[in-house]
């Protein structure tokens, strides 16, 4: 059911809906990434938005009625046009009467302040100037000119009216480099210090206590589905392939990243892997319906497993050696791991299962996808122990964290989930996804969840409190290293290159960059990806003009 989405969309930027890889578990002894040096230049694309908390003061706001006209009116106009007074059938505090065309047109022309009927009443181009005195006879008493000009500017903007009650709104800075493919697969460094991210083309690494790009790994073929490092943190395995034509995984060899084997025996797309508990092993799973067990050092295959009927979404390695498979077929297999045989199926699930997950002791088993509850399973007699949880909507992925206290789940309710690992009991929903979450992780230390979104976001958060600490996005050419990062106060840092590509909004209208150039702060980043609280940022409003 998920050719059609498969198809097309990786011509480009890779799967509109992909589906995702599942288990994977942390590395060891990740050898540091020596830093590749970003392009010079970038070409453009859409906006890309990344909303942050940070307030900005009003005057740095775009100009809109409520904020900005309405108590200019109030202050000058309340005698004749206000509320109940509607001398002439005028209410300036309702925009509806400004902007509507009559018989004589529209006190306000949106962009044509100088045309604008208001503005000719104003500075008295048309007569009577307006205010008008208080008393008749008495001495006019105009506008000041830098509240006309701001009218002026109000109305050349647009004439925006804003909402009503609002003073004041939040940042959101944004890039030109979109549409972004989906971060399809996750898989942190057993030390916490490297996150790789599957994205179409390219495996992403980033530094995880600094929030930048050390380096891009671009010789995968179509978007990478799965990504797991292998136990002694030696290897990287990415999962991918073009639909319809081959399936590929790569092993990379973390000292160097050279290319240490390229398995292409999947007629299709790979989905899924999974190292065994001694590394010597890699499963593998895909779209042409079979999983694969492969010699790591050789590179060969030892069995191919076509027992699943319909595609295989998800694959795990038990820790006696043992593996499983789920498969859209709607069924959990258990395999031996000498023979290569089947020897359990669980039966129970409605629909496709698109995500597996083993404990590190083995004892529990779990597995979700579009059926929207986690099941979790016997093992010794392959019938349901209990069917709880969920997103309510489909699961792409779920882990267990590495001493097995906790489950993590990416749904499609754009939110990634906390269990507990033993009960099953929900924890946590980590919330701030502008689209499905496809991909999870967790470090091993328990200390970060990383969820990776359909459009192309990572995003990070504390796993203790489920504080949202930062969101990376990537360049999407394939030969980029350049990267955005931001934070939820503010704060953020980007590569030379996309700091070019980076403006800043305010209620959806872009402001000049200048008052915003100071937000740029790589060690508050850092702070916040550390876990420490970070203050909201503080944008100092212009000074006004002297007298």
């Amino acid at each position: 059911m998920r050719l059609l989405p498969l198809l097309v969309p990786l011509l480009f930027f890779g799967p509109a809906r992909p589906t995702p890889p599942t288990t994977s578990k942390s590395a060891k002894n990740a050898t540091p990434v020596q830093p590749v040096a970003p392009t010079a230049k970038l070409p453009r694309h859409l906006e890309v938005p990344l909303p942050t908390q940070a307030a900005v003061p009003a005057e740095l706001t775009p100009l809109t009625f409520y904020k900005d006209v309405l108590p200019v009116f109030r202050a000058n106009c309340g005698n004749c046009h206000l509320g109940d007074k509607k001398e002439g059938g005028l209410a300036l505090d309702d925009p509806a009467v400004l902007l509507r065309v009559g018989a004589k047109g529209a006190l306000v022309v949106p962009g044509k302040s100088a045309e604008s009927p208001l503005i000719q009443r104003l500075d008295g181009t048309l007569k009577p100037q307006m205010p008008l005195p208080a008393q008749p006879g008495a001495t006019p008493r105009p506008l000041a000119a830098a509240v006309i000009e701001r009218l002026k500017k109000w109305i050349a903007d647009g004439a925006k009216l804003g909402l009503e009650g609002r003073t004041a709104a939040t940042l959101e800075i944004t890039a030109k480099i979109g549409p972004l493919p989906a971060a399809a697969a996750l898989a942190f460094s057993d030390d916490g210090k490297l996150l790789a991210v599957g994205q179409f083309g390219k495996v992403v690494l980033w530094d995880v206590a600094a929030g930048k790009v050390l380096r891009t790994l671009t010789e995968v073929a179509g978007h990478v589905h799965a990504l797991q490092f292998s136990p002694d943190g030696k290897l990287l395995a990415a999962g991918g392939g073009v639909p319809g034509r081959m399936g590929e995984v790569k092993l990379f060899n973390t000292a160097d990243w050279s290319t240490a084997q390229t398995l292409k025996e999947h007629l299709d797309v790979v989905f899924d892997l999974s190292f065994s508990k001694d590394g010597a092993r890699l499963l593998t799973a895909g779209l042409d319906k079979t999983a694969r067990v492969w010699t790591v050092a050789e590179g060969k295959v030892v069995f191919t497993i076509k027992d699943h009927s319909d595609v295989v979404n998800g694959c795990v390695f038990a820790p006696d050696g043992n593996f499983y498979t789920a498969s859209s077929d709607r069924t959990v297999r258990l395999f031996n791991g000498q023979t290569g045989k089947s020897f359990r199926t669980f039966i129970g699930h409605t629909l496709p299962v698109l995500a597996l997950a083993v404990s590190p002791d083995g004892a529990s088993v779990l597995s979700t996808g579009e059926e929207p509850a986690l099941r979790w399973w016997n093992v010794q007699q392959g019938n349901t122990l209990r069917n709880q949880g969920g997103h309510g909507v489909a699961c792409h992925e779920a882990k267990f964290s590495k001493d097995g206290r906790f489950v993590v789940s990416a749904g499609a309710d754009n939110s990634v989930r906390i269990w507990n690992g033993q009960t099953g009991g929900a924890l946590r929903t980590l919330t701030g996804a502008s689209d499905w979450l496809y991909s999870v992780a967790i470090t091993a230390d328990n200390r970060l969840v990383a969820g990776g979104t359909a459009d192309g976001r990572v995003l990070m958060w504390d796993q203790a409190s489920g504080r949202m600490l930062a969101t990376l996005v990537s360049h999407p050419a394939k030969t980029s290293a350049d990267w955005l990062a931001t934070t939820p106060a503010g704060w953020f840092d980007t590569s030379d290159a996309m700091r070019k590509l980076i403006t800043f909004k305010v209620a959806g209208e872009v402001v000049p960059s200048e008052p915003f150039a100071t937000l740029q702060k790589p060690d508050l980043l850092a702070k916040s990806l550390s876990g420490q609280p970070v203050d909201f940022a503080r944008i100092a409003a212009p000074m006004p003009p002297k007298s």
